[in-house]
């Protein structure tokens, strides 16, 4: 089994885009995402039948951080004649209906969700990673968390994300690493603001 990490834009009925950090399950060569009850994304993939997702795999952090902190309204969508979907500087999308979906075991537990993919494309060179793009979703994954681990988690993981940004980050790598830092800083979760 693998996760990769990726951004799933779906649409509700009102035709509202919806983009949210998402991970992408690859066991046995199937796709599952595992999206949480109460989301946008679980609410559009299930509202009815034959439900579209499009997944924008990124080699950049500040597209995944942003979504994650619920500002995906942020993330500049691109879309062709064929309705390929996908959030600007993606290296790759893949479109993917909702094949099956089983409930959770346990309340406040994860859906999952099997995907068909209807087509995969790549839409730029993939050249890496810094070494700081895995440290900041990490800081991005505990501001998500702050009201069950504390403030301190989302801190901690700044502190270590950033000996890695001084030496590799980009000036987005720092972009998101300042909203990580703001969210964690802001006054309903106990900081300063």
């Amino acid at each position: 089994m693998e996760i990769r990490e990726s951004l799933c834009t779906t649409i509700n009925s009102e035709r509202q885009i919806h983009h949210a950090a998402m991970g992408v399950v690859h066991q046995e060569g199937q796709w599952v995402i595992r999206p949480y009850p109460e989301t946008r994304t679980l609410a559009n993939l299930t509202q009815r039948a034959a439900a579209d997702a499009w997944l924008s795999f990124v080699d950049d952090a500040l597209p995944l951080v942003l979504a994650a902190l619920g500002l995906g309204e942020m993330l500049i969508t691109r879309s062709d004649a064929s309705g390929l979907r996908w959030v600007d500087g993606a290296v790759s999308v893949a479109h993917v209906r909702v094949a099956g979906v089983t409930a959770p075991e346990a309340p406040g537990r994860p859906y999952a969700l099997t995907l068909a993919v209807l087509e995969e494309r790549v839409l730029r060179p993939y050249h890496g990673v810094s070494r700081a793009y895995g440290a900041l979703l990490e800081a991005a994954v505990a501001a998500t968390r702050i009201p069950w681990l504390g403030r301190r988690a989302t801190e901690e993981a700044l502190e270590r994300a950033r000996p890695l940004l001084e030496k590799t980050g980009s000036a987005k790598d720092w972009r998101a690493y300042e909203i990580i830092r703001a969210r964690a800083e802001a006054p309903e979760n106990g900081g300063a603001g």
